[in-house]
């Protein structure tokens, strides 16, 4: 029996869906990405010259590892699934498709990155089923 896997995702969290037979499994993931806000710095000795500077490099490798995290957490979920769709609003689902397709190793196969809006779960399983449907 093939088993199938639809994953929507944001900055904040992961709706896992998956299907085995008629049975449908919904598992939600919380990212524990956080926001970042750059405070301190200070003003520079030129009259015209910046007010703050912060060094931007430190919060973005730690947003980044945080997203690596988060996304090794969905791949041990979905590891074991044959088949996997991927939807969400933002660029979150073509970055989990970049980590999923660099994984070594046994995977699902990647059948599509759709766009998606923010939904309830009924509507993510429908569109989900929908999306298998096509294949």
């Amino acid at each position: 029996m093939e088993k199938k896997a639809g994953v929507w995702i944001d900055k904040k969290k992961a709706q896992l869906v998956t299907f085995s037979g008629e049975n449908v499994n919904i598992k939600i993931l919380e990212s524990g990405i956080e926001t970042f806000h750059p405070k301190g710095g200070s003003r520079s000795k030129d009259v015209f010259g910046p007010v703050i500077t912060v060094k931007e490099k430190t919060y973005l490798e730690k947003e980044k590892r945080q997203h690596k995290k988060f996304f090794e957490e969905i791949f041990s979920a979905i590891k074991s699934m044959d088949y996997l769709v991927i939807m969400g609003p933002a660029l979150m689902k073509k970055e989990l498709a970049k980590f999923i397709d660099n994984v070594n190793g046994p995977k699902p196969e990647l059948l599509d990155v759709q766009s998606a809006d923010s939904m309830t779960e009924n509507q993510i399983v429908a569109e989900i089923k929908k999306a298998f449907r096509h294949f």
